[in-house]
């Protein structure tokens, strides 16, 4: 299999990039969103459950008569875990928060790629960041689009020498007034016309159609590329 062209922008985080504190690090609210309380309620489980088999003995020893030993434990434990509970949730949430940023931000761009799709254009290549997630994923769509790009410019080629061909038979027939004749090529420049149509429903990268509306000599409208 041939090797995929590479989404990467060299240099593009150094002159594009805001600062850290600048950034928007919510670009697919709903993702993003799910994605941290999916990790923070897994923390909190996780913590229930550790809290639960740290204290639950503690709170057995404590429960004996004449025992402060336990009692002295349960208060260091009681001091200490709220903050090592709440510094963990912490670095949870901005973990998740940094791995959805990087999850969400190709996918953002995987949107507008299909819905550029959707109406016919085919846009450039999609570009990732250095730490972004997907790569391969977005290599796969930009080889996608490229192929499909090079699909259509081949059918607008051979539609464009379609247009020339059918000019040259309609100068030869000028003189011809066979009826059979004329309505082959009046039935092929329809055909002709109904082809270029659906090309200039195709846009290049840079928005001009893959094919445009020009004139015969005789005035009727052919579409060529």
């Amino acid at each position: 299999m041939a090797r995929l062209p590479t989404t990467e922008s060299p240099g593009a985080d150094a002159t594009r990039r805001p600062p850290f504190w600048r950034r928007q690090w919510i670009v697919d609210g709903p993702f993003q969103w799910h994605l941290i309380s999916r990790s923070l309620l897994q923390t909190v489980l996780t913590l229930l459950f550790v809290s639960i088999g740290i204290f639950a003995p503690v709170i057995s020893a404590v429960a004996a008569p004449e025992n402060d030993d336990g009692a002295i434990v349960m208060l260091y434990m009681h001091a200490r875990f709220w903050w090592i509970a709440g510094a963990c949730l912490l670095v949870a949430g901005l973990g998740a928060l940094v791995v959805s940023h990087r999850i969400a931000g190709p996918m953002v761009r995987f949107k507008r790629v299909l819905g550029a799709l959707a109406e016919g254009q085919l846009p450039p290549p999609v570009h990732t960041r250095t730490h972004d997630h997907l790569k391969v994923e977005v290599e796969y769509l930009n080889a996608a689009v490229a192929g499909v790009a090079q699909r259509v410019d081949a059918v607008a080629q051979a539609h464009a020498q379609l247009v020339a061909e059918l000019q040259r038979c309609r100068d030869d027939l000028d003189d011809v007034t066979a009826p059979p004749a004329r309505a082959a090529v009046h039935g092929l420049q329809f055909a002709t016309d109904r082809l270029g149509t659906a090309l200039a429903a195709f846009r290049r990268a840079d928005g001009t159609p893959f094919a445009t509306v020009a004139r015969t000599r005789a005035g009727e409208p052919v579409i060529a590329r």
